[in-house]
């Protein structure tokens, strides 16, 4: 049996890359930034405000002063004194203090800072590392930044809904199967596609047998094993050796110490996630919401990312109790660290609403069975149905029976005191959450009380539960909107209209022309007012929308997270969908029974500054639908700090709240007029790209609008650059889901009035940010418009050789029309087109070839004018500008500056295989340059290639370029390049460097082995020349000079070895494909042969037909074996005759200077570009080729980068090739 290897493990395991949300990456860029946090502009984090005002005025309320006496700061002797409470009850009072302070803001995901972990996690920690027998190191990421260990809320259920929405999101495997041991997981978590699960009891002693055998029957699926209770040590070992040998993970929840997990078995660490509530430090706390989470890094990563998504992030209120807890009843705080042999862990089930209902069958069919012997059968059957009957009435009945405040006669101080007597209390948590829920639907009076449920959890864990657990499947909703995606399966966005207002119409039209889709497990959900826009939609608008929805049986849900939050001295914001719904039935537009389709969830993160609290409320009036809602609830275990602050906050009469929540509007208001303040005091010229404002209606988001935006320039892409600089800001267009959401988004940003920063302090930075916003797209306008040529330079001097260009150019174009007719002639003759078809001829004629030769004229002319104002320009600056050009131009290239090259590059060119123009006619019309600068004319033999050239161009016979002519196409890419440089040098002020990424297939690819060679080799022959040329002309131009009698012989056979050379790579690109082709015709072997045969090959009397082919091959691969010998050793020679042509040239730049006067010799002096510092090679192959089980390819393409950097590099030419692209990378192990 073979084990699971480390790769193995990772493929079984393996998870679909985590894609961060721009608001995430701007948050984490935010902070890493180098700005000090003080001067970092927070405008993208959606905390609530934070003020002081406020958290004292929360506390003055909770402590039960009502108005006559004001804190306004913490001074907890004072507070005590003027409470009664004792001294032992400033640490109480401290709690209080912290835990309204630290859930003002979101918690950190994970629910600690990686570079400053609280308390504890700290103190988990230390239980993992330090307080036990054997202990075993957990990555809190503090330098690796890779965690093993965060804290999560809402229990082990809930911790449980969390882990197996991960596994079915982001495991890769299409199957998954999950063994559920000691555990019964609730009906409502087992509905995921890609998981199978398989009870397999709680008996320790049958566990490994059935594990074993799933294994045997070939299942390859990876496998979890949720395990519910203790195990012992002879279990734990037999399970280890599964593991080893087998694709199976363990999920500890049983809070098992270090000397009885499995994470303690030798290599196990990685393979176990440990899901450990607060028990472990005392029994009391096992039904405290706090979990901790610890094991394998790249689970853990998933799991805080689904947590956000599902959960947002964890209770800080709850954090803070359990912290106090620890501190504060440390000698009653027992750690168990033993082995005791237990039942399950998870008997909190037996606290389902549908559990009690069966305690209670459950009794009275104990006593019908006592009493047997008096009923018969359908008797007995009936007392069932009425007990059920009676069951369901009752649950019926108390939907309409108003919760009652059973803490409204106790003051904060004993509220507390029950709180932390009562933490394993049950009856208490349900007696605090109806306590909060009465004073709750005395605020909202349109709730009622006995429909609504708590939720500790923010909005989203009400919408998520809602979306994949109690069937709303589909959610509509408008663009530019929160993230639904992550709650509900299906989400369909429609466009706002331009001003921001609910396009109706399309709605109705989507909803109509898709009745079969849209049914009851529809819902539309409103958001107002709306973030991220900081729109309130038009009440009318919203019920004649509303009245439609209900009227198609879709549900509506109220996402209320601002209720009455504007940045205005008022708290008379737009009416809840709840009241509008009463409304409607008030005006006789619905029945009061279509109510049901109206859901409510409504949060108090950003309407009571307590986002880190994680509380929420839904009211779902539907039946069904609450059910299956409260049965997924009663499973989190309820934020009790959050509860209790929330109902000491609530239970205050209403004027006292609204004092609250309109101080609150004023603070958000205050805040706006300060960037307004700072806009409006902005000079003119200060603000180029008119910035400006536009405050919202309701919610805490204004825009920052840039209206004068370039072109091109995305906000996206500024938002990114910004952050490094520590200023965050989020584009209005990261909400857009539609082409229309995101054009109405493209040019805001979406700013926040949250957070902890006063008006003066936000002045300055919204000054600081438009300023710096004017400046950033001032210099990226550069970049992203294209920018005209500013010719500054201008040559009235022409020389000889040039003048002749126009006349050299109507004698060779009138030749080329006559031979070219004659050429077409035969060819339509060889293809047998009919003779008297005289549209080819006229095409030919007045269309293809006038244009054709309109395009090479213009091309050559430009040419010839650009290499006389060459001469001009050297002519006009002297022998000094000649001599530099020719020093930078002759030094050695360096790999640091190739590599800022590289990453700097605007685009890589490739090359199609089939292409509108012939490169045959490129070539011929470089000769004819050639000619004019050298004073020759034309043959009579040229001008029938160049005509023949044309004919098969216009035939499209010469368009498809082949591996060979890639290389061809790559110098006349350059050479381009090259001119257009040499231009932007002689013409303007404005210069670039040319830096050419080729972005070829090679390697086997879609090109032969050894592609890459052939480009380079290309790029190297080029250079040579242009070197060897330039010595010829100056030793021509000056008999005084000399060179090595061994380097001139050189220069002289260079003709003769470049074609040498060029015929050794023609004969390996040519083996080459014979070779594949050979291969490719037994792959996969097919090969059989007669019985006569089969017997004389055995007997050895005749051959097999593929051990022939084998060796015939291999006489070939022994062959191509010795010409990549010779390739290399050529190559080498060019790389080394390369270096000392430029060492040789280099040292008689000053004698080239000399003799400025000569045409030719100035010509290639200073039009000479060093083509290998300028070109580069980004090789592309195909993903199979990684992934194939033959590895020989993609040896012999790393072998061959290799190759080419070494001798390049050898040479003074390092970094020919410094990436390496796959294609069709569908497999993520292939990158």
């Amino acid at each position: 049996m073979q084990s699971i290897t480390n790769n193995n493990f990772d493929k079984h395991f393996a998870l679909r890359p985590l894609k961060a949300a721009k608001v995430s990456e701007i948050s984490e860029a935010t902070a890493a930034s180098t700005t000090p946090a003080s001067d970092r502009v927070n405008f993208h984090i959606g905390n609530p405000v934070q003020d002081d005002r406020l958290l004292f005025l929360y506390l003055q309320y909770i402590l039960g002063f009502k108005n006559e006496f004001n804190l306004t700061d913490y001074n907890p002797t004072a507070i005590c004194n003027r409470l009664n409470w004792q001294e032992k009850d400033k640490k109480k009072l401290d709690l209080l203090f912290n835990s309204v302070k630290n859930s003002g803001p979101y918690m950190p995901r994970g629910g600690f800072n990686r570079t400053d972990p609280n308390y504890l996690i700290k103190h988990f920690h230390s239980w993992l590392t330090e307080k036990q027998q054997e202990p075993l190191h957990y990555d809190l990421g503090e330098k690796s930044g890779k965690r093993e260990c965060i804290i999560a809320s809402g229990g082990r259920w809930e911790a449980l809904r969390i882990f197996l929405h991960s596994l079915n999101e982001y495991l890769l495997a299409d199957r998954v199967d999950i063994f559920q041991f000691a555990l019964e997981i609730p009906e409502h978590l087992l509905q995921y596609n890609s998981l199978n699960f398989n009870d397999i009891g709680s008996d320790q002693n049958v566990i490994i047998d059935l594990i074993a055998d799933h294994f045997a029957a070939d299942n390859s699926n990876p496998a979890f094993l949720l395990i519910g209770k203790k195990i012992s040590e002879q279990v734990r070992r037999s399970l280890r050796l599964l593991a080893l040998n087998h694709p199976l993970f363990f999920v500890e929840l049983n809070d098992a110490p270090n000397n009885i997990s499995i994470a303690r078995e030798a290599g196990m660490q990685n393979k176990v996630l440990r899901f450990i509530t607060p028990s472990v430090f005392s029994e009391q706390f096992r039904k405290l919401p706090v979990i901790f989470i610890a094991g394998n890094t790249e689970f853990i990563k998933v799991i805080e990312t689904i947590h956000f998504q599902l959960k947002g992030t964890p209770s800080a209120s709850e954090v803070e109790l359990l912290s106090y807890l620890l501190i504060n009843y440390s000698d009653t705080v027992e750690s168990k660290n033993n082995f005791v042999e237990s039942e399950s862990q998870f008997e909190e089930l037996e606290n389902f609403e549908y559990s009690q209902g069966a305690s209670l069958i459950k009794k009275v069919t104990g006593i019908l069975e006592s009493k047997s012997v008096l009923f018969d059968k359908k008797i007995n059957n009936l007392s069932d149905y009425v007990i059920n009957l009676e069951l369901r009435t009752q649950k019926l009945n108390n939907r309409f029976i108003p919760v009652t405040d059973t803490l409204q006669s106790k003051t904060a101080l004993e509220c507390l005191d029950e709180l932390i007597c009562k933490l394993d209390d049950n009856e208490y948590h349900n007696q605090l959450s109806e306590s909060f829920l009465n004073v709750f639907a005395e605020t909202f009076k349109h709730y009622n009380s006995a429909q609504l449920t708590l939720i500790s959890g923010s909005s989203r864990t009400a919408l998520s539960i809602l979306g994949f657990h109690c069937g709303i499947d589909e959610l509509i909703t408008c663009d530019l909107s929160w993230t639904y995606e992550d709650c509900f399966p299906s989400v369909k966005a429609f466009p706002l209209t331009s001003d921001y207002n609910l396009d109706i119409k399309k709605i109705k039209k989507f909803i109509n022309d898709n009745r079969k889709s849209v049914n009851k497990k529809t819902a539309f959900v409103f958001n107002n007012p709306h973030n991220a826009t900081g729109k309130v939609f038009n009440s009318r608008v919203i019920k004649e929308l509303m009245t439609f929805l209900i009227q198609n049986d879709i549900y509506i849900i109220d996402d209320l997270a601002y209720q009455n939050v504007m940045p205005f001295d008022s708290i008379d914001g737009p009416k809840t969908i709840k009241q509008l719904s009463i409304d409607l039935v008030n005006e006789g537009k619905l029945f009061s029974d279509q109510l049901s389709k109206v859901i409510s969830v409504h949060s108090i993160s950003k309407t009571d500054c307590f986002a880190g609290a994680r509380l929420a409320v839904a009211e779902i009036i539907d039946y069904e639908l609450s059910e299956k809602f409260k049965t997924a609830v009663e499973l989190i275990k309820p934020n009790l700090m959050a509860v209790l602050l929330s109902y000491l906050f609530y239970r205050n009469r209403q004027g006292l709240k609204n004092n609250y929540w309109l101080l609150r509007n004023k603070i958000l208001g205050e805040k706006l007029l300060a960037i307004k303040k700072a806009l409006k005091e902005l000079p003119a010229d200060r603000n180029p790209f008119d910035i400006n404002i536009i405050e919202p209606e309701g919610s805490m988001y204004p825009q920052l609008v840039i209206n004068k935006l370039p072109d091109g320039l995305s906000l996206d892409w500024l938002s990114s650059g910004l952050a490094t600089q520590g200023i965050g800001l989020v584009p209005l267009s990261t909400f857009a889901r539609t082409s229309e959401g995101f054009d109405l988004g493209r040019m805001a940003f979406r700013l926040t009035l949250g957070g902890t920063d006063n008006p003066d302090t936000i002045y300055t930075k919204t000054r600081r940010v438009i300023i710096d916003l004017n400046r950033i797209i001032g210099e990226e306008k550069t970049k992203y418009n294209r920018i005209s040529l500013i010719k500054s330079n201008t040559f009235s001097h022409s020389f000889s050789q040039v003048n002749k260009a126009a006349k050299y150019w109507e004698a060779l174009e009138n030749k080329l029309k006559i031979e070219s007719n004659n050429n077409l002639h035969k060819r339509i003759k060889e293809l047998s087109f009919p003779n008297s078809n005289s549209r080819i001829f006229e095409h030919f004629n007045d269309v293809y070839l006038a244009e054709r030769l309109s395009s090479l004229k213009n091309i050559f002319l430009d040419r010839i004018e650009l290499l006389n104002n060459t001469a001009a320009f050297v002519a006009e600056q002297g022998a000094g500008y000649l001599t530099e050009h020719l020093y930078k131009e002759l030094y050695k290239d360096n790999i640091e500056d190739r590599q800022i090259r590289f990453r700097n590059r605007t685009f890589d060119r490739t090359v199609h295989p089939t292409q509108n123009y012939s490169l045959d006619i490129d070539k011929h019309l470089r000769i004819h340059t050639e000619n004019i600068l050298h004073g020759k004319s034309f043959d009579n033999f040229e001008i029938q290639n160049f005509s023949g050239s044309l004919v098969k161009e216009f035939l499209g016979q010469s368009v498809a370029i082949n591996s060979i002519q890639e290389s061809d196409e790559l110098i006349f890419d350059l050479h381009s390049l090259l001119d257009s440089e040499l231009y932007a040098q002689i013409h303007s002020t404005e210069s670039f460097e040319t830096f050419l990424s080729f972005w070829g297939d090679w390697d086997g690819s879609n090109r032969p082995s050894g592609q890459g060679h052939r480009l380079i080799a290309a790029a190297l022959l080029e250079n040579v020349t242009q070197l060897a040329d330039l010595i010829t002309l100056l030793l021509n131009a000056d008999r005084s000079i000399s060179i090595d009698a061994r380097q001139l012989r050189e220069i002289k056979l260079l003709p003769e070895h470049n074609k040498e050379f060029w015929n050794l790579l023609h004969e390996i690109t040519a083996l080459t494909n014979h070779l594949e082709k050979r291969y490719r015709s037994v792959l996969p072997f097919s090969v059989s042969s007669g019985k006569i045969r089969s017997i004389g090959m055995k007997l050895g009397l005749a051959a097999d037909p593929l051990t022939k082919l084998w060796q015939h091959n291999d006489g070939l691969e022994q062959r191509m074996i010795n010409l990549r010998r010779k390739r290399r050793d050529k190559l080498e020679y060019y790389f080394s005759l390369n270096k000392n042509l430029r060492k040789t040239l280099y040292d008689l730049v000053p004698k080239i200077g000399k003799n400025i006067s000569n045409f030719d010799l100035i010509i290639k002096a200073a039009s000479y570009k060093n083509i290998l510092n300028r070109f580069i090679l980004t090789p592309r192959i195909h993903q199979k080729l990684i992934n194939a089980k033959d590895q020989f390819s993609i040896n012999t393409t790393v072998h061959n980068i290799m190759e080419l950097n070494e001798l390049s590099g050898k040479y003074g030419n390092p970094g020919m090739v410094l990436a390496l692209q796959v294609s069709m990378s569908t497999d993520a192990e292939s990158l």
